[in-house]
Formats: structure tokens, C-alpha cells, sequence
């Protein structure tokens, strides 16, 4: 009776094996060339089922008149192959051969090369699995390999996810600029360089939902580790807006992979939020060119906004480059100037309701606000057409003159308190300006507290739990015209009157919260 293993328990068996029989390093030759003894007899128990193995010599005895040493590989069946192919992919899977060795190159040219040629399906994956895995340690093995690898992606569908993986971990442990230089052929032409960055982005909206998901992990793998971020704006903006895409709905595994990469790109590292800030433009340039019938149509954009403005807020930076402050300043440049480019554009009431998203408390350089000031005065008398842009422009010119009389203040307290540092109160009168007065002690109860409680906070989000929330909301699919999660959770009782009237406007219908003294009008009376 023959018993058919599934992948799943080769490679169990495998691992356990690994764990019970070979646990230490030193034994991985000993197990190798157990591995390799293996295949052997699959081959020659497939070739010669009544063989027998003779214990003196280890030479086997054939009933029929056949000398295996004059046995072709080509003979042996797909069958054959696909059991040695994933014994071998199983062993490699171990994680414990990450050198070249003889045995290696042995299972390479007379099992997986001609496995990767089979006419099965689940044996051809098998053997570039275990082939990639070569090539992730061997360095000459990958520049032999890469052509292979590369005709499987441009002409195999069903070997296109694998030979992505194997393309995104020969770039993880190769680097980007060589694997680059062996896919085109050492071709030194700039624009070939990113051929292969584009080619694994030209697979993100592919039909099959396992490659669309396969490219877009070895993408967002590759964001997080490489550092050819810069030269990659144009993937950062399409994986960016896979996030939002309707269609990405389809592929649930996909949905919470992207919605998980946005946040956690953005937190490790200032200089992704300086990426993320710079391609803010670039992405309403693509949902500008969005035909009707495309799905990119249908992508709400205040919601994008709102998501890149919180992904780049100072709060939600939690890695690298925290010491240089916040990017808000850069983004808030990058609005402006296009405000100012093109006035009448389809999204200014989207770029000027962000700007009221920007964390102007966090800004520390004077001359920067300044700057940001003028171009908001720019973009005010460009846009003379558009009463209520002018009015948002208005209204966040004034928060950047607030900022600065802040700023300047800070700068007089401090050289006051450098001024009144040797003041000091002795003890005695330390605790004569803490004693409480008559009327409070004795309207005091017994046992009670004489420091006064402060009512309780109302509870703040931050900005990264609002762009979780957002893109919680995302996913769910809501409409345009639900109403979003309000930006600021506190709002104080003075301005609560005025905000909840211009809630019943049809303005609120994005999640952007004003400036507190702006009253919001209709457009009919402007």
C-alpha cells in the first residue's frame, strides 16, 4: 500500500526529523547525505520496485536485466520527481544550508533543474522554491539562475508568485543594486535599473488574487527594508493607493496586510514620512486621470488625504529622526504649492480642509512658518474665485500667525526665566504660600481631600488611532456621504455651540475639523 504525503507533512516530518536526529549544526552533512541516500532509493525503487539492497556493500540487486548505472534521468516520471523534489524543497526549508556544497549542486542538476521543467504543476513550484532558496546564499548559483526566474514570471502563470518571492529574498539578502544589474543582463542604463522594481509593481492589480497579494507583500517588504525608497515614488503610490481601491476588497488577506503596512511604514522612520509627504501630489495626479469606468474613480479622496496626514503627523513617529521634528511643514509646502499651481483644480477643497489637519502645534521654526505663511497668502489671492477656499486659506493664515506670536513668546519667557533663576523662597515661606485658607478648612469635610478635583478628561485619540480608524472604515465599504470620525475627539464646551451648527452643513461630511473661530457659511450665500 502506498501512502500519498502532502507538502504540509513532508515538511513536517521533515522538521522533526531536523529537530530529533540532527539538532545541532555540525550535523548537517550527516543529514544531507541522508537526504541525498533518500532520493536514491526513490529513484531506484521507481526504475526497479523488486530491487534489493545488499547490506555488505550496499550495491543493489535488480531481478530484471537492467544496470542502473546506465539509467537516463530523463526516463524517471513526473511522479518520481515531485516526491524527490519535495523531500529536497522540505530540507531547504530547514533553514540549515545557507552554503553551496557538493551534494547541493548534485540535487540541483539531476533532480530540481529537471523538476522545474516538469509537466506538473505542484513540482515545477516545488523545484524554483528550492532552487530560490539556493540562490538566496549563493551568489554565482542567483546570476546563473535569474534568467530562469525571470522567463517564469514574464511567461508562467502559475509560477509567477513563487518566482516573486524569490526575486523580493534574493533583493533582501543580494541587495537591490545587484540583483538590478543580474536581471538586466549588467546593463548600466538608469532607466533598466528600476526595471525590475517595475515589474513586480505591474503585478498589483493583477487578476489573480494570489500574485496581486504576492506582489504587494514582496513591495511592502522591500519598503521597509530597502534603501532605494526615493527613486521608488512611483510604486509608493501605487501600493498606497491599493489601500483605498475598492476592488482591494475582494482580497481580505490583502486589505489587512496594506491597511497594517501604511501605519507601521510611517511610524518607523521620519524619512518615510518624508516620502509619504512628497508623493502627496503625485497620488491626486493619478485619481485626476482616473477614468469613469476605473476603479481609482471611485476611491474617496478626503479619506486619503486624511490618512497621509496622519500617517506624517509628529505623533504617529515612533522610530528614527523623531529629533528632527515634525515633516507636517513639508507637506503643508507641497499643498500649497499645488493650490497654488492650479486654483481651480477638482480637489482644492480637499487640499485646503487638510492644511486644518496639519499639526501646526508641533512646528518649531520660525522662518519655516514664515515662508509657509507667504505661500498661504499666495494661494489666498490665486484662488480669489473660490470665496470659501479663500476663507479655509484665511482661517489657517491665521493659526500660522498664532504659532509664530507662540514661538516668539517662548523666546521672551525663557530669557526671563534665565533672568529670574537666582530667585528663590526659603522653606518657611514655601509652605506658608501652600497652607490652605480659613474659609476652605472649615467648609472642608472631615476625611476629605483638601485638593480639588478636576472633572475627568474627555478621552484623546491620537492621530495613528485615527488613521487605524479611518482605514477600519475604509474597508468596511461606507459611502461617501457617512459621516467620518471627527479629528479632534475634545472639543471645548466655548466652541461646541458653533461646531454643532456647522455639522448640519454639508461640509462635514469628511473628517476635517476648522479652525474654531471660521464660521462655516454655504456655498449658495458665498
Amino acid at each position: 500500500m502506498r501512502l500519498d504525503l502532502t507538502t504540509e507533512i513532508v515538511n513536517l516530518i521533515v522538521q522533526q526529523l531536523f529537530l530529533i536526529a540532527w539538532p545541532k549544526p555540525e550535523d548537517n552533512l550527516t543529514a544531507l547525505s541522508e537526504f541525498c541516500d533518500l532520493t536514491s532509493f526513490i529513484v531506484d525503487h521507481a526504475v526497479a520496485p523488486n530491487a534489493t539492497i545488499l547490506q555488505a556493500n550496499q550495491t543493489i540487486s535488480i531481478g530484471i536485466s537492467k544496470d542502473l548505472s546506465t539509467l537516463d534521468l530523463n526516463e524517471i516520471d513526473d511522479d518520481v520527481l515531485r516526491r524527490c523534489t519535495m523531500v529536497i524543497s522540505a530540507m531547504l526549508k530547514t533553514n540549515r544550508f545557507k552554503k553551496m556544497h557538493t551534494l547541493l549542486r548534485g540535487l540541483l542538476e539531476n533532480i530540481i533543474e529537471k523538476a522545474a521543467l516538469c509537466s506538473d504543476t505542484e513540482c515545477r513550484i516545488l523545484a524554483f522554491e528550492a532552487m530560490g532558496i539556493m540562490a538566496m546564499y549563493d551568489t554565482r548559483l542567483a546570476v546563473e539562475k535569474i534568467i530562469f526566474i525571470k522567463k517564469a514570471v514574464e511567461l508562467d502563470e502559475t509560477l509567477k508568485s513563487v518566482s516573486l518571492v524569490i526575486l523580493c529574498n534574493m533583493i533582501l539578502l543580494h541587495g537591490y543594486e545587484a540583483v538590478a544589474k543580474w536581471y538586466s543582463c549588467d546593463n548600466q542604463n538608469p532607466s533598466d535599473r528600476k526595471a525590475l522594481i517595475q515589474v513586480m509593481s505591474s503585478f498589483i492589480n493583477d487578476e489573480n488574487l494570489d500574485v496581486s497579494f504576492t506582489a504587494c507583500e514582496c513591495l511592502c517588504k522591500l519598503f521597509l527594508s530597502s534603501d532605494a525608497k526615493a527613486e521608488w515614488r512611483d510604486e509608493l503610490c501605487q501600493i498606497i493607493l491599493k489601500v483605498f481601491d475598492p476592488t482591494t476588497a475582494e482580497n481580505q488577506k490583502q486589505k489587512a496586510m496594506l491597511s497594517a503596512f501604511l501605519p507601521f511604514f510611517a511610524e518607523t522612520s521620519r524619512n518615510n514620512q518624508c516620502l509619504l509627504a512628497s508623493i502627496f501630489l503625485d497620488i491626486f495626479d493619478i485619481l485626476r486621470s482616473a477614468t469613469e469606468g476605473e476603479s481609482l474613480a471611485l476611491v474617496d479622496p478626503n479619506i486619503v488625504a486624511s490618512c497621509l496626514a496622519y500617517a506624517t503627523s509628529f505623533q504617529a513617529l515612533t522610530g528614527a529622526g523623531r529629533e528632527s521634528g515634525s515633516v507636517h511643514p513639508d507637506l503643508c509646502g507641497y499643498i500649497l504649492s499645488g493650490i497654488i499651481s492650479d486654483p481651480e483644480d477638482e480637489f482644492i477643497a480637499v487640499f485646503t480642509k487638510t492644511l486644518f489637519l496639519l499639526d501646526v502645534s508641533e512646528w518649531r521654526d520660525v522662518a519655516q512658518i514664515r515662508e509657509l505663511l507667504k505661500l498661504t497668502n499666495t494661494a489666498r489671492r490665486g484662488a480669489h474665485s473660490n470665496a470659501r477656499c479663500v476663507r479655509l486659506l484665511s482661517s489657517f493664515a491665521t493659526l500660522l500667525k498664532k504659532r509664530i506670536t507662540e514661538l516668539l513668546s517662548f523666546d521672551d519667557e525663557d530669557v526671563l526665566s534665565e533672568r529670574t533663576s537666582t530667585l528663590s523662597l526659603s522653606a518657611e515661606e514655601f509652605q506658608t504660600k501652600l497652607r490652605l485658607s480659613p474659609d476652605v478648612t472649615k467648609t472642608a469635610k472631615k476625611g476629605a481631600s483638601s485638593v480639588r478635583k478636576r472633572p475627568p478628561a474627555h478621552p484623546r485619540l491620537t492621530n495613528l488611532d485615527m488613521l487605524n480608524e479611518l482605514l477600519k472604515q475604509n474597508e468596511s465599504g461606507l459611502e461617501k456621504n457617512k459621516v467620518l470620525p471627527p479629528t479632534t475627539p475634545y472639543i471645548a464646551s466655548v466652541h461646541r455651540r458653533q461646531l454643532s451648527r456647522s455639522a448640519k452643513s454639508a461640509y462635514t461630511t469628511v473628517p476635517f475639523h476648522l479652525d474654531a473661530n471660521m464660521e462655516e457659511e454655504d456655498d449658495s450665500s458665498s
